[in-house]
């Protein structure tokens, strides 16, 4: 069998890769403002994100021109995200008063979480398997998959703004408290309904698990990230892995919920629709 993977099914995953290399790294940044005073290194500062962000972000705007010419289904989103790339371009760095609210850090934070997670979804657009025909099961629970495929994503994303927010300083700790039990609850529900209804759906099984591993893992990298934060001693290298490593499986659950969802819309048809044969 044949490894090679098509053009633009590579170079979106090369764009994804680039995407979440810069959040990481503007996370870090982020982070590091919060201290006193700042952390700073060569690695972690304002101008190496800045630099980061030029270089990949250029090299993502000229992928997603790849994808927009070579593969229609993915077209659109591709156009969508290249306007995305252009207007991260826009500072968005910490704050210049220690300890504001950084309004125009938020929408910076939020829009590379909302970049990552679309460039994902080019990915699965890309793919072969996305080519063949879908897999068909029948809708047949309450609420329906297809309604909650609709929804589990926009909770994500609010749940990602909600964190991101508390970072910028634009709110406190216990809405992203309360955000992250429910929408973790929510989660729970749709994977599990989705394993339970679909126990034979290679597809759909394998992107509720992923979903599941990201939520559980980032939920412990959360606990921890606080639980370093509030030590009496604060180690500031533990503090910037732990708040790196959140953000990141943020963006990867983000991204996960949105497969999912995708999955669901594509190979769960409504209920009442006759499926020809079982997966």
């Amino acid at each position: 069998m044949s490894l090679k993977l098509p053009l633009g099914h590579a170079a979106a995953i090369a764009a994804a890769l680039c995407v979440l290399l810069v959040l990481i790294s503007g996370a870090l940044v982020t982070t590091a403002a919060t201290f006193t005073p700042p952390y700073s290194s060569d690695l972690i500062s304002t101008g190496t994100h800045a630099h980061a962000g030029e270089y990949l972000g250029a090299a993502v705007l000229a992928i997603f021109l790849l994808v927009a010419f070579k593969e229609p289904a993915a077209r659109g989103l591709a156009v969508a995200l290249g306007a995305i790339v252009i207007l991260e371009g826009f500072p968005g760095g910490p704050s210049p008063v220690p300890g504001a609210a950084n309004v125009p850090g938020l929408l910076h934070a939020v829009m590379a979480q909302v970049l990552f997670a679309g460039t994902v979804a080019v990915v699965i657009l890309t793919a072969p398997a996305w080519k063949r025909a879908p897999e068909h099961v029948a809708d047949y629970g309450w609420p329906s998959l297809r309604s909650l495929a609709v929804l589990l994503p926009v909770l994500v994303l609010t749940q990602v703004f909600l964190g991101a927010a508390f970072r910028q300083r634009v709110s406190g700790l216990m809405p992203h408290i309360i955000g992250a039990m429910l929408v973790a609850l929510l989660i729970l529900i749709v994977c599990a309904f989705t394993l339970q209804q679909c126990p034979t759906h290679k597809i759909l099984r394998a992107s509720a698990k992923t979903l599941m591993v990201a939520t559980f893992t980032q939920i412990f990298l959360g606990i921890s990230a606080f639980t370093v934060r509030a030590m009496p001693k604060t180690d500031a290298n533990a503090v910037l892995g732990f708040t790196a490593a959140h953000v990141a499986v943020g963006a990867l659950t983000l991204a996960a919920s949105i497969v999912l969802s995708m999955q669901i819309r594509r190979n769960v048809v409504p209920k009442g629709t006759i499926v020809p044969s079982a997966p």
